[in-house]
This record gives C-alpha cells, sequence and structure tokens, in this order.
C-alpha cells in the first residue's frame, strides 16, 4: 500500500487530457463489444465481495457510481469493503478527504483481517500484497474540482489503477447551493471515467429526513444538492442501516402474520439506477459484524475471507467462527 504526497505532483502537468488519445478506431473496442454479446444476460464488469449481489450489480470501467445515504448509515464501510476485494483484481486510488490514509488503511485491515485487531504479522503482510494495488491520497480537507480531475488523470496514466474513490462530494470546493457547479462536476467525472477507462466511485449525502420519515429508506431523489447529481451518474447504491432495530434490540428474523420467517437486516444495499444493465435494480440485505465493519450475507454473521493470498494470516481462518 502506498500514499501519494500532494507536494511531489506537478499538478499543471495533469489537469489536462490529450483528447487526440480518444480517438480510436472500431476494433480499438472489440474485446468490450464481444462482452455485450456473451453474457447471456448476466451483468458485465468486477465483482463485489456478496454472492448475492453477482448476477445483478457490477462495477464497469467508464463509468461513476454514487454511494449515497444518510450520515452514518455506513456508506464509506461498506465502499472500503467493496473496494478493497476489487483491489485483489484492479487497482484503486482512495481519495479519502474526510479522514487520514492511517484511519483508512486501519479499516480496511479489519475487514479484511474479519477482527477488530489484526495482528502484526498480518497488518505487515497487508502492507506488502497492497503494493501496487492500493493507493492513498495523502490530503484531508477541501479539494477543488480541478485538482481532482488531475489526480484522476495522474491515478489513471501512472499508477494504472482502475477505480477512484472520492470520499466525498460535499469536501470539494463547490458550494452546497450551486447546483449548476454540482452537475458540471458531474459531468466532469463522467467524462474522466469515460476517458480513462476507469470507474469513479462518488460519495455523495442524502437530505435531512422529513419529521416521520427518519425511518424510511428513501431513493436517489433524496441525495443533498442538485438533481442533476443523480441524473448524470451511471449508477447509484443507496447505504442503508436499520436504526429502530439496533435501539430496539429487535431479532435477526421476524414471524409475519401469515406466519412467515423473514429477515431482519442489519444493513440495505439499494442499487436504485444502473444504467448500463437495466435488471440490475434492487435491494441487497446483509448482517453487520460489528469487530470487522463487514457486511455479512448470512445472519450468522461469519466474515468473508480475503484477500485469498492472506488467508494464512487471516484471524477467521486461524481461529474459525466470527471474532
Amino acid at each position: 500500500m502506498k500514499t501519494i504526497n500532494p507536494n511531489e505532483i506537478n499538478w499543471n502537468k495533469w489537469a489536462e487530457i490529450n483528447d487526440a488519445a480518444n480517438v480510436k478506431p472500431v476494433k480499438h473496442f472489440s474485446k468490450k463489444t464481444d462482452e455485450e454479446f456473451s453474457n447471456d444476460g448476466m451483468p458485465t464488469g468486477m465483482q463485489l465481495p456478496w454472492q448475492k449481489t453477482q448476477d445483478k450489480w457490477r462495477l464497469r470501467s467508464g463509468e461513476v457510481t454514487l454511494w449515497t445515504g444518510r450520515n452514518f448509515h455506513g456508506k464509506s464501510a461498506a465502499l472500503s469493503q467493496g473496494l478493497t476485494f476489487v483491489a485483489q483484481y484492479e487497482p484503486v486510488l482512495f481519495a479519502s478527504l474526510e479522514m487520514p490514509p492511517h484511519k483508512t488503511i486501519a479499516r480496511m485491515m479489519r475487514q479484511a483481517a474479519g477482527t477488530n485487531i489484526p495482528s502484526e504479522k498480518f497488518r505487515r503482510a497487508f502492507e506488502n500484497w497492497s503494493d501496487d494495488k492500493i493507493w492513498l491520497f495523502d490530503f484531508v480537507g477541501e479539494i477543488s474540482p480541478e485538482r481532482l480531475k488531475a489526480l484522476a488523470n495522474y491515478g489513471a496514466t501512472e499508477l494504472k489503477v482502475k477505480h477512484l474513490v472520492i470520499d466525498s462530494l460535499m469536501m470539494t470546493t463547490i458550494r452546497n447551493d450551486d447546483f449548476p457547479a454540482q452537475g458540471q462536476f458531474v459531468n466532469l467525472m463522467c467524462s474522466l471515467a469515460k476517458s480513462l477507462d476507469i470507474h469513479i466511485h462518488l460519495v455523495t449525502h442524502s437530505r435531512k429526513p422529513s419529521e416521520g420519515s427518519q425511518g424510511k429508506i428513501g431513493d436517489r431523489y433524496d441525495i443533498k444538492g442538485s438533481g442533476d447529481i443523480s441524473d448524470k451518474a451511471d449508477n447509484v447504491v443507496i447505504v442503508w442501516r436499520n436504526e429502530k432495530k439496533e435501539k430496539q434490540s429487535e431479532p435477526d428474523s421476524t414471524v409475519d402474520k401469515d406466519g412467515k420467517e423473514r429477515p431482519n437486516f442489519d444493513t440495505l444495499l439499494v442499487v436504485d439506477k444502473q444504467r448500463h444493465f437495466g435488471e440490475g435494480v434492487g435491494t441487497f440485505g446483509f448482517y453487520h459484524h460489528s469487530p470487522s465493519m463487514q457486511l455479512c450475507e448470512g445472519s450468522n454473521r461469519k466474515p468473508i475471507n480475503f484477500p485469498s493470498e492472506l488467508e494464512a494470516y487471516n484471524f477467521v481462518q486461524i481461529h474459525g467462527g466470527a471474532a
């Protein structure tokens, strides 16, 4: 795992894209065109760590995904788990503008190890494994769209990353009430994703819920700011935390009036928009394993083992069960 020192980069050099390089013949796109005809209705793109999402939701190059939800509902943690898994196959650059790199790394290590305190041996192994797979932008604070554009160009061209995480939109220099600038920014991210052939993940926030609607999941139209934010993005994922279950200590399943047992999930990931896979919208339920901050598919909350190269160091692999 490596950090990017902002003071060591010539930002002016990376501020512009050479559009001449984007003019390509038909056969340049042969592989991706073939994928459109060869997947038998399955979505193309990179898989996420959860089995239940495999045939519904993927991450494709050239697209922008919004990860949205209310404060403290786990947007950044869900994104961290998903992208740490993805880094096994495609390099990732994290620009966590609200949290210093060492805290971002600590969360990734907890999720990968499946426990709240990974051993020193695991931490060193994770660092070695992540070299050239995970990069972190060593900067916390507000940042301009122009600088993020340069970071995307640098990451894709020099570091060969395939995913850029920007956490979050509210940490840009764009004012909360400047709706045209917000739409232009998402347009810029979409253009960069396509021209650089990367996937850009942008964390956004939901509006404060009105009286009486605090427990509702909401949709992409609840994103704080301009309506263009969700209109222009390719994909929108809502992270919703079951606060009622937490406050009332509800069980992991309930029985309805017909006597049928229903799961009572801790967290829902709602794919509210997936532009290039029309069938890929839906709701996926998970249980939260607090020690590792993982979202788990089963109510036994057994963490997922990843990355596979580190299984020998993995707490769950060694000790069995949940930490």
